[in-house]
């Protein structure tokens, strides 16, 4: 009787252990393999060392739990996981070189070049830099890393060298007609040399740079033509414009109520404001016909600030990036303003209490740094600054709502 209950019981506990299998994820009725569950990283292509976090599918320096870099940052797993400013920030590269953000150094192809070799299409090779490059009057080419130079600098684009120097091209897109040639002194187009006559429209430049001639119709000759005091007559123009200083569309042609000052080619009295064109922002101050952030008795912006509206006075400021590590410096925070939109974004103080997470808000500047005064339902609230490709929502509930074309959004929650 025992043995018989004895393989009663084996039998029962094998045909536990089968269906316990099949709840666990064994074979089916037929004998096929369920399909696997899908997770929300198997879409997800992470980079820079990042690894998806299988809870809300984002790319985190050391995988699950670990930090979200910023664009301008890279992730370091050693001595622990973190996310550091980008290691290449301060470091030059040379001789064709470029610099690994994770590692802070420079590479060809992954790998570091001797000294005497250069890095040509990834390779360390053997051989001057140099080789078929050709420089500009003026410019040399520097052995070190094959780039024509000036002096020490390579010069920006519309720059010439001259004497060791990067000067103004004016002579930069400037198509002279045939037998002309343009003046770096005047960006103009004179007949056969630099120092020859200027041509009037429908004038034809004769005799080559050893007689150089403009034959035809002389606007300028005309009896008509009688410029002020100042003014010159420019040839150029189909009408014989009268301009203050000098000929060409760099000087103005000053209003009948004006009269010119030939040295420091402007024209003095009446409207100055009446043929100025200002920028975004920008308020043309009538007193010298200049484009200033706030009109009279203001001062133009720097070269590369914008004028906004910030408290309800238009401030010169600095453009940034929300995403930046303390953009703006202490006390201020960078911000998109959507009744500014054509700004972008930019620097300004924050708040008196600047607002945190989900807090209701009525300015831009009301929020802490690096949220955004969002439209949510009927009100406006603070919410997290991201980007539809380089700085989406940590959380999976979460999209990125665009509010400019370069991508930048708030973090809205999915309905």
């Amino acid at each position: 009787m025992n043995q018989k209950l004895r393989w009663l019981g084996l039998a029962g506990l094998m045909a536990l252990l089968a269906a316990s299998a099949v709840a666990c994820g064994g074979d089916d009725d037929d004998g096929n393999d369920p399909a696997p569950t899908k997770t929300l990283c198997d879409d997800v292509a992470c980079e820079g060392g990042t690894t998806c976090d299988p809870a809300d599918g984002a790319c985190k320096c050391g995988g699950a739990g670990g930090p979200i870099c910023h664009s301008d940052e890279v992730c370091v797993l050693e001595p622990t996981a973190a996310c550091v400013s980008n290691a290449c920030s301060l470091i030059t590269c040379e001789r064709g070189m470029s610099c690994d953000p994770t590692r802070g150094e420079c590479t060809c192809g992954g790998a570091i070049c001797d000294e005497g070799t250069f890095c040509i299409d990834d390779r360390c090779v053997t051989g001057g830099a140099c080789a078929g490059v050709a420089c500009g009057d003026g410019e040399h080419c520097d052995p070190a890393d094959g780039l024509c130079k000036c002096g020490d600098q390579v010069c920006p684009f519309g720059q010439r060298c001259e004497d060791g120097a990067c000067v103004e091209d004016r002579c930069n897109g400037v198509n002279c007609g045939e037998g002309s040639v343009c003046s770096p002194d005047d960006g103009l187009c004179h007949c056969g040399r630099a120092d020859g006559p200027v041509c009037s429209t429908g004038q034809t430049c004769v005799g080559g740079a050893e007689a150089p001639a403009c034959e035809g119709h002389d606007v300028c000759a005309d009896a008509a033509i009688r410029c002020p005091t100042g003014t010159v007559c420019d040839p150029t123009s189909p009408t014989g414009a009268c301009r203050c200083g000098g000929i060409g569309e760099a000087f103005p042609v000053c209003d009948a109520d004006q009269t010119c000052n030939p040295e420091r080619r402007q024209c003095l009295g009446g409207d100055q404001c009446r043929n100025v064109t200002c920028g975004d922002g920008l308020t043309c101050n009538p007193e010298n016909g200049e484009c200033t952030c706030g009109g009279v008795g203001r001062q133009p912006c720097a070269e590369g600030e914008l004028c906004v509206a910030i408290g309800g006075e238009a401030t010169c400021t600095s453009a940034c990036n929300p995403f930046a590590v303390d953009p703006c410096g202490a006390g201020k925070g960078c911000f998109f303003d959507e009744d500014q939109r054509e700004m972008g974004t930019f620097c300004a103080p924050l708040g008196v209490n600047p607002a945190g997470p989900d807090a209701e808000c009525l300015h831009a500047t009301d929020c802490q740094a690096g949220y955004h005064c969002a439209e949510v339902g009927d009100s406006l609230k603070c919410r997290a600054y991201c980007h539809e490709t380089e700085m989406p929502c940590g959380n999976s509930s979460q999209r990125c709502n665009p509010i400019d074309p370069s991508g930048l959004g708030f973090c809205a929650t999915i309905n």
